[in-house]
């Protein structure tokens, strides 16, 4: 069995939450399809592993692929995987090899609910999301839908399932949102409190303003705290917080070759409003410093299209 190394301390998020009421549904409908989507940093995999967790300690058998190469990743390897995990090796000849996999999971699926689970599936070949519908088919004597399906990725996922509609329709999707930014303040006073970092309550509020990511929020969060103790620091305040996030963002910038006159060329603004964007002391600066960011990206994909045209 493989086992979910679920994290002990997770920030349960309204999404959190949702999302572990989605799961132990998925886990009660066996053939169904559980796609979670959303933005890079949102928290999808842990909050699956949180999820899943207890549900494995409850008996469930949960099946994680592990497979760096996701791109090439076809459905005999997946049929492979699953074998493995109910405890024996699998035959060679592909036709054995499902009557083998029908087998096992008929057999296993009597006494408690089994869930194959795939992170960054928007990875995933064409081929082998459309084989998934034929795999959740396999049945055991009177009973059709031995084990129950997570996809887990961005919104790369969803567009390549609506061009295979006989999957697409079969499916249930969920979206972890962004935090809100009151969940935001609050997941920072939780990374601050589960690791010591002294941040003031200016400084909370600041970050939260920033960005709703989880992931972004605890890189930054992480990040001050070296930045104070390596300058010497007791408290992270709010110039300082102020200041790292500003060079943070003026490296965004220096890396993406683009100069701050450019960037306020492209936005509309001037330079003088660009470099008090830049500083955090212009009005709803959160949001300006968000739009540079937008921006920067737009940037760089037209000079990635540009280059791969010629």
């Amino acid at each position: 069995m493989f086992r979910v190394d679920y994290p002990t301390k997770v920030y349960e998020s309204q999404g959190v939450r949702r999302l572990t009421r989605e799961i132990r549904n998925l886990l009660a409908n066996p053939g169904a399809t559980l796609v979670v989507l959303g933005d890079i940093g949102a928290g999808k995999t842990t909050a699956a592993f949180h999820a899943l967790g207890p549900a494995e300690q409850d008996g469930s058998e949960i099946i994680w692929v592990q497979h760096p190469d996701r791109e090439h990743l076809g459905i005999s390897t997946i049929m492979s995987a699953i074998i493995r995990s109910l405890g024996e090796a699998p035959r060679r000849d592909i036709d054995v090899r499902t009557e083998q996999l029908r087998r096992l999971l008929g057999t296993k699926s009597q006494d408690h609910s089994i869930c194959l689970v795939v992170d960054d599936a928007h990875a995933l070949p064409r081929a082998t999301l459309r084989a998934f519908k034929r795999l959740l088919e396999l049945n055991f004597g009177l009973r059709k839908g031995l084990f129950s399906l997570c996809l887990i990725g961005t919104y790369e996922l969803e567009a390549k399932l609506t061009t295979i509609p006989e999957k697409f329709w079969r499916c249930r999707f969920f979206e972890l949102k962004p935090l809100t930014q009151e969940e935001a303040k609050n997941y920072i006073q939780w990374v601050a409190q589960w690791g010591s970092i002294p941040l003031e309550e200016s400084s909370i509020i600041y970050l939260a303003r920033q960005t709703q990511n989880p992931l972004a929020l605890a890189s930054f969060v992480s990040s001050l705290q070296d930045h104070a103790e390596r300058l010497g620091e007791k408290k992270i305040s709010i110039e300082m917080t102020k200041t790292y996030t500003s060079n943070i963002l003026r490296r965004h910038i220096e890396f993406s070759n683009f100069s701050q006159r450019e960037i306020a060329t492209h936005l509309g603004w001037s330079v003088t409003k660009t470099n008090r964007v830049l500083k955090g002391d212009y009005p709803n600066a959160s949001e300006a410093q968000q739009q540079i960011i937008q921006k920067l990206a737009a940037l760089r994909e037209k000079k990635t299209e540009m280059a791969g045209a010629k």
